[in-house]
């Protein structure tokens, strides 16, 4: 399901979209939601939010829905558990953006996170550490953190825009459901054509962001041409799209429409072409 939201919506508006999802993630249903859209559309703020609470986003929010459904089910006898990792895909490289030993300017020398497949399907991320969250406040502490630490530059459209896809994922362990679901939370870089930096250096960096934009496409056309009728679909072109496999098209030897839920919010309609 995709939806698109006008200038005149509210954070209270856009949220109600999605609030399906994450009481669907809290009942052991994995989710996905992503904004996609040009640099200065407004996604990071739709997002994340603004300063005040009436302008806070869908993470933000999504953070207060899990935990007021993880206190109804602990208030009926229920082992509720809720942790959350934050990561940064940069380059078509994996990073955690809560590792403290992250600090340098330069992402370079950060140290890089991967994404390991077992031999049932199901994923693992060596070197994005998981953080559990007793309280609300301790999830958005994480956000916070993390989004302080994402990488920034300049564009002619943006002096400060987003050049990384930013992952932010809650988990929810129920022990009496023996359910542990995901919900992926993520901010995609701003696409751009080509030399769009005001520096003119950053083609390489473009194209990259450009090219995992492309694959996310490749994968959501191919989870919806197969909706009846299963195909490959690539999710090993890149970091971005292997790593929301299992929120994008369910686990393996399952109907997808059974085991995911995917919604995004775009400023326009994927392109047939990125670039």
């Amino acid at each position: 399901m995709d939806a698109i939201c006008g200038p005149e919506a509210t954070q209270q508006d856009v949220y109600a979209l999605f609030k399906p999802i994450v009481a669907s993630t809290c009942k052991g249903r994995n989710g996905c939601v992503f904004a996609y859209g040009q640099t200065g559309s407004g996604k990071t703020h739709t997002v994340v939010g603004g300063d005040d609470f009436r302008s806070r986003g869908l993470v933000p929010r999504a953070i207060g829905q899990v935990f007021r459904e993880a206190a109804k089910r602990r208030r009926k006898g229920g082992d509720v558990a809720v942790s959350c990792t934050f990561a940064q895909v940069y380059d078509d490289a994996l990073y955690d953006l809560l590792d403290e030993g992250n600090e340098s300017d330069d992402v370079g020398e950060w140290t890089k996170a991967s994404v390991l497949e077992g031999d049932d399907g199901s994923l693992t991320f060596e070197g994005l550490a998981e953080y559990g969250a007793d309280e609300e406040e301790d999830a958005l502490r994480l956000l916070w953190v993390g989004t302080a630490r994402r990488v920034l530059g300049q564009t002619k459209a943006n002096d400060a825009s987003s050049r990384s896809h930013a992952v932010f994922t809650i988990y929810v362990v129920d022990a009496q459901r023996k359910t542990r679901a995901k919900l992926h939370l993520v901010d995609l870089a701003g696409s751009e054509r080509f030399g769009a930096r005001r520096d003119g250096g950053a083609s390489a960096e473009s194209r990259n962001i450009n090219l995992s934009l492309h694959y996310l496409e490749q994968v959501v056309r191919a989870l919806r041409d197969g909706a009846d009728e299963p195909r490959h679909v690539p999710y090993r072109n890149c970091v971005l799209t292997s790593m929301l496999r299992d929120s994008l098209g369910g686990n393996q030897g399952r109907k997808r429409e059974r085991n995911s839920q995917l919604q995004r919010l775009r400023s326009r309609p994927f392109p047939t072409r990125f670039g």
